[in-house]
């Protein structure tokens, strides 16, 4: 069987199907409309003809609403250190969509934490997981980061303190079997320990 399409060429059908192919994969990821447009606006890859195109057809595409969709995308990201700054930034965006959306959820204040940390900002990571860590104490990941943000802020005693916490927390049966959270005291370990050897 053949399908012929009789619809007239079109010149603009090539750059509508990249910006729509561009919008589909931003937001998909998932992204923020704001975030999607920002990206469209300063990103130096993308065609200006397709850029105004896109920014023409966003408004015309749905919003991720559910708080753990940006969670799960997000935490693919900031559970590893070897990742590029624009992952990280993404991953960024995707922890405040998250915490906007559901703010009462801690796992997603220690997620913003955590990209925070990956993007350099220590400061506020640290807040952040400070904040986390008063109302749920002893989640690994949390604590983990909050070990390395005070050692990265030069509160060297509160980082040592805060692994040697960490430790005792991955005996708890909960986490003792969980590979996730022996990965961040690793990590946790080699750069705490390691800078002070």
């Amino acid at each position: 069987m053949r399908i012929w399409d009789a619809a007239p060429w079109d010149r603009e059908a090539p750059t509508e199907r990249e910006a729509q192919g561009l919008l589909e994969f931003l937001l998909s990821k998932p992204l923020p409309k704001p975030d999607v447009i920002a990206y469209v606006n300063q990103s130096p890859t993308i065609n200006p003809h397709v850029r105004r195109k896109a920014l023409s057809l966003v408004d015309h595409y749905r919003e991720e609403t559910n708080a753990d969709a940006f969670q799960k995308a997000c935490w693919a990201a900031v559970r590893s250190p070897y990742l590029n700054p624009f992952q990280y930034r993404f991953a960024l965006a995707q922890a405040e969509a998250a915490c906007q959306l559901a703010p009462a959820r801690l796992e997603h204040q220690t997620t913003l934490g955590m990209a925070q940390y990956r993007l350099g900002h220590f400061q506020d990571a640290l807040a952040t997981l400070e904040r986390a860590d008063a109302v749920n104490k002893g989640m690994p990941s949390n604590l983990a980061f909050l070990a390395m943000a005070r050692f990265r802020l030069r509160q060297e005693k509160l980082a040592s303190t805060t692994l040697t916490h960490l430790r005792q927390t991955i005996k708890e049966p909960r986490w003792a079997a969980s590979e996730e959270a022996r990965g961040f005291l690793a990590e946790a370990e080699a750069f705490v320990e390691g800078m002070t050897h």
